[in-house]
C-alpha cells in the first residue's frame, strides 16, 4: 500500500522534475492533492466514483498521471 502511493508520488515527481521544480514540494503537493480525493494512503477515496489507488497496476497510474498532465482527463480539485 505504501509501495504503491511512493510509485505514485514519484511519478508525480518525475513528471514536475521536467520543469525544474522543487521534488520535496512536489511530493509534499502530491500528497495533498491525491490524498484529499483518494485518502492519505490511496485507499480510502471520499466518494464512490473515486477509485482506491492503494493496489492499482502500475501502468493505470503511468496512464492516469499522463492524461491529466496532458490535460485528457480532468479532476473536480
Amino acid at each position: 500500500m505504501m509501495r504503491l502511493l511512493a510509485v505514485m508520488l514519484g511519478a508525480c515527481v518525475a513528471m514536475s522534475a521536467q520543469a525544474g521544480g522543487n521534488a520535496q514540494k512536489g511530493k509534499q503537493k502530491a500528497a495533498q492533492v491525491c490524498g484529499a480525493c483518494h485518502g492519505p494512503e490511496g485507499n480510502k477515496p471520499s466518494a464512490p466514483d473515486q477509485p482506491v489507488l492503494a493496489g492499482q497496476y502500475y501502468d493505470y497510474l503511468v496512464r492516469a498521471l499522463s492524461d491529466y498532465k496532458a490535460g485528457h482527463r480532468n479532476t473536480a480539485s
